[in-house]
């Protein structure tokens, strides 16, 4: 349901408004805002098969911990490895959670383990940062003329 009173303030916050409705529509619809979001866990997947650094990180949770390799990087590879195969969403819109996983993945990182490159780590977090449309649904020439005509 459309917030005319809302979209009434938007239209005339335009430069240059009043513009003609099918104008207005067309700019309010033009705008966007950034959104964080939870990131699917076949998408995160997807960008280490993409990479090809998918196949380090199944070889490395499948090997055994010693001193040249410790649990704690063999533990991240596990809790990745499962992470992205058992559960369908990484909770990346929760600043902690993201704290967690850049953790995780920084374990694996050319700083730890060296199975995850910086790109590879960098688009994952990224993942979770998105453009979206203010208006949803689209806004019409319809809806400006019926946000006009509010007290």
């Amino acid at each position: 349901m459309t917030d005319y009173a809302a979209l009434k303030a938007a239209d005339a916050a335009l430069p240059d408004a009043p513009l003609p409705v099918d104008e207005a529509a067309a700019a309010l619809n033009a705008q966007t805002r950034a959104v964080t979001i939870d990131i699917a866990s076949r998408d995160a997947r997807e960008v280490l098969l993409v990479s090809g650094e998918w196949g380090g990180v199944v070889i490395l949770s499948n090997s055994a911990p010693s001193t040249s390799l410790p649990a704690q990087i063999v533990g991240a590879a596990i809790v990745l490895r499962d992470t992205l195969t058992l559960t369908e969403t990484l909770h990346t819109s929760d600043d902690a959670v993201v704290a967690k996983v850049g953790t995780l993945l920084g374990a694996l990182g050319s700083q730890g383990a060296g199975v995850l490159s910086d790109t590879t780590i960098s688009t994952l977090l990224g993942m979770r940062n998105v453009t979206r449309p203010v208006w949803q649904p689209a806004v019409t020439a319809g809806d400006i003329q019926t946000a006009r005509a509010q007290p």
